[in-house]
């Protein structure tokens, strides 16, 4: 009796569904978008220190890591800087070179930028 109770549920189930004709698969379902490429940023950034707010030079990137190039004497005696493009990102400073001027920041976000790597000069 079960048996016959269950084969008439699964004809009355496949009589209620959709015609061959109108059903339509999954994947012909699915939108034919091209997906766009991530945005690209220029290289300058914003870099926000205690005493001053001034301008930073993305100068290499490396997935999500990026270092950037900026005056010493605005982040000097700072552990770290807050560094701006669209999302504010803290920036720990890595390296201080007083007599030339320059201090590099290392920071970790997902934004991609126009970096021009340059051969190093011996």
């Amino acid at each position: 009796m079960k048996k016959i109770f269950l084969l008439f549920f699964v004809l009355l189930l496949a009589a209620c569904s959709d015609s061959t004709e109108k059903a339509t698969w999954v994947a012909q379902n699915i939108p034919n978008e091209v997906k766009q490429p991530d945005p690209t940023y220029e290289a300058l950034v914003a870099v926000y220190s205690p005493n001053v707010t001034t301008t930073g030079q993305v100068i290499h990137q490396k997935e999500r890591e990026k270092w950037i190039l900026v005056n010493a004497q605005e982040v000097a005696g700072h552990p770290y800087a807050l560094v701006s493009k669209d999302l504010l990102t803290l920036g720990e400073v890595e390296a201080v070179d007083e007599v030339r001027n320059i201090a590099v920041i290392h920071i970790r976000n997902s934004y991609d930028f126009e970096v021009v790597e340059l051969e190093p000069f011996v």
